[in-house]
């Protein structure tokens, strides 16, 4: 299968391999212009993870890249870097570039000896920080319920500035069973996003009784969720 690049893609490749030693990519990824290998750290295979997976660049001029290294993670970690084996798709939602942020798939050209070719970068808005959501959302509209006082909601779920990562991420929603309060890389199906939506099958929506947040401010915090929901 041949892909071809848009010519806006074809321009990134001499960018991208001057990048510096340690150009960040998505979650913790890099990208080392000098070797041209690009390092992800977890990747997602259907129920299983791969960690220090590694890709080469092979061919420069297209972004053309060759698996060299894999390990079967024992304890799988947090990670929306994805390899779907049915489309054939490496999906890395977050890639850094510069000042910019870009959302990059890879698709395979060549099963046997897994050889991907870069098929898009989508330039996105820069994902918000839990420190930005904190001081614009989770302290002035949320805090005052969410205390961390006491064993029951809506205290025990603290979201005072400093607790809000460790009361929200991979933690079990106690209101929906089968959901966590934030879900890393998975907004649609976060606790948080659907009680701040009204979107949730149990409970009020959320800040109780309004007013409720607007779109951009919902947005952000799916950016947030969507980057890994990093405690940054």
């Amino acid at each position: 299968m041949t892909i071809r690049l848009h010519a806006h893609l074809r321009r990134l490749a001499p960018w991208l391999l001057a990048l510096p030693l340690g150009s960040a990519w998505a979650l913790g990824a890099t990208f080392d212009g000098a070797s041209g290998l690009l390092t992800l750290p977890d990747v997602k295979v259907g129920s299983s993870t791969y960690a220090n997976v590694r890709l080469e660049v092979i061919n420069p001029a297209n972004l053309t890249f060759r698996l060299r290294e894999a390990t079967l993670s024992q304890n799988a970690g947090t990670t929306n870097i994805s390899f779907d084996a049915a489309t054939g798709v490496l999906t890395i939602p977050e890639v850094a570039v510069g000042g910019d942020t870009y959302r990059a798939t890879l698709a395979i050209t060549d099963a046997a000896t897994y050889t991907f070719v870069l098929s898009s970068a989508t330039k996105t808005a820069a994902a918000a920080t839990l420190s930005q959501l904190q001081a614009e959302v989770f302290t002035p509209r949320c805090s005052f319920c969410h205390t961390g006082g006491g064993s029951a909601l809506p205290g025990a779920m603290n979201l005072t500035d400093g607790n809000a990562f460790a009361n929200l991420v991979n933690v079990a929603s106690r209101e929906s069973t089968g959901l966590m309060r934030v879900a890393p890389g998975d907004a649609a199906n976060s606790y948080l996003v659907r009680k701040l939506e009204g979107t949730n099958n149990v409970g009020a929506r959320m800040p109780l009784g309004g007013p409720y947040l607007d779109a951009d401010t919902l947005a952000r915090i799916k950016s947030w969720i969507a980057s890994g929901a990093p405690n940054n």
